[in-house]
C-alpha cells in the first residue's frame, strides 16, 4: 500500500484509520490510506491546532461534542465563576435572526469575537470574582485598578477582556480535509497531480507554511449554513468551471471551497457531485451523484428545498 501523505510504499499493518474530519469534532468518517506515522503527524500538527482553536471550541460546545475523554472543551481556561467552578454555560442567540452569539456564564459572557464580559453587581461581587479569576496578561490588581477607582456605584458594572482569535488553523484543516477527500474519490492518476504533490508537502511540513502561502488554493471562504439542515459537517467534490473543487462546511458555519486539481479528466463528465454528509450523531452518508441519476435518489428531496 502507498500512503497518500508521505507517498511511501508500506505494509498494510503500518496503516491506521485516518479521520478526514477529526473524530473529536463529531465525525466517524475515516479513510485507511494514511500510514500510522503520518496519521500521528497530522494529529499533532493539523488536527490538534484545529481542535484547540477558540472558534472550534465554541462550536464543539454548541453541538455538545465531547472529546475522547467525554469532556467538553474549556472555552476560557480561567473563567470566573462565583464560588461554582462547575457552572455550565447558557447559549446566547440573537433574538432577530436566531444566530448563535456565544455563551453566558455566571459573571461572564463569552462572545464569538473572543471577548469576555465580566459583570459585577457590587463591590463585594468584584472581590468574589477576582478571588476566582487570574489571567496571565491581566492580573487581579490590574483588573481592579482599571475597573473602578474610588467609591463603587450601586449598579451593575462591566469589564470587557478581549482575546485575540485566529482562523489560520481552520484553513490548514480545510486543506487536509480537501486533499484526503479528493484522494478517496478520484482515481490513482490524482497522486501524480501537481496539486496533490503540493498538498502532501504542506501537510508534511505545515509549520513551514503561513496562511498566505496556502490562500491560493481557496476559491472562497465565508460563513453560511449548510444546504442540509440535519448535518453538522458536509463535504462535496464538484466541477467548478475548469477546476475540480472540494467544498467543505464545518459546524454548519465555516464554508471553504478548495481547488484540488485543474485536470477535469479525473472525474466523469456526467458527475454532478460526490457528497459526504456528517450527521448530528456523528454518522456519515455518502452519495456519488450523476446528473442522470438525480431523480432516482432519495437525496433529491433534500436538494429540491435548496439552491446551489
Amino acid at each position: 500500500m502507498k500512503c497518500i501523505i508521505c507517498n511511501k510504499d508500506k505494509e498494510p499493518r503500518e496503516f491506521s484509520k485516518e479521520h478526514v474530519i477529526p473524530e473529536s469534532a463529531g465525525s466517524s468518517y475515516f479513510i485507511d490510506t494514511v500510514c500510522k506515522d503520518c496519521n500521528n503527524l497530522l494529529g499533532r500538527t493539523i488536527d490538534k491546532k484545529f481542535l484547540d482553536n477558540f472558534y472550534v471550541k465554541i462550536f464543539l460546545s454548541k453541538f455538545d461534542i465531547k472529546n475522547k475523554k467525554g469532556k467538553l472543551p474549556k472555552l476560557w481556561t480561567k473563567l470566573p465563576a462565583r464560588k461554582n467552578s462547575k457552572i455550565k454555560g447558557i447559549p446566547q442567540y440573537n433574538q432577530f435572526n436566531n444566530q448563535f452569539n456565544g455563551w453566558k456564564f455566571n459573571n461572564a459572557l463569552i462572545n464569538l469575537d473572543g471577548s469576555t464580559h465580566l459583570v459585577f453587581d457590587s463591590n463585594e461581587d468584584i472581590e468574589d470574582v477576582l478571588r476566582e479569576f487570574e489571567d496571565d496578561e491581566l492580573p487581579k490588581e490590574v483588573i481592579r485598578e482599571k475597573f473602578y477607582k474610588g467609591d463603587y456605584l450601586d449598579e451593575p458594572q462591566e469589564l470587557v477582556l478581549n482575546k485575540e482569535v485566529s482562523l489560520d488553523e481552520l484553513f490548514f484543516e480545510a486543506i487536509k480535509i480537501a486533499y484526503e477527500f479528493a484522494s478517496s474519490i478520484l482515481n490513482e492518476d490524482y497522486f501524480n497531480d501537481s496539486f496533490a504533490i503540493e498538498f502532501q508537502e504542506i501537510l508534511l511540513n505545515s509549520s513551514e507554511y503561513a496562511l498566505e502561502d496556502i490562500k491560493k488554493y481557496f476559491f472562497n471562504f465565508n460563513f453560511g449554513d449548510s444546504i442540509f439542515d440535519d448535518t453538522i459537517h458536509s463535504i462535496f467534490l464538484i466541477r467548478v468551471e475548469n477546476s475540480v473543487v472540494v467544498s467543505i462546511n464545518l459546524f454548519n458555519c465555516f464554508v471553504f471551497s478548495v481547488e484540488v486539481s485543474k485536470n477535469l479528466n479525473l472525474i466523469p463528465k456526467n458527475l454532478f457531485a460526490n457528497f459526504l454528509l456528517i450527521n448530528l450523531d456523528g454518522t456519515s452518508s455518502e452519495y456519488n451523484i450523476m446528473y442522470d441519476d438525480l431523480e432516482s435518489l432519495e437525496l433529491i428531496d433534500r436538494l429540491k428545498k435548496n439552491k446551489f
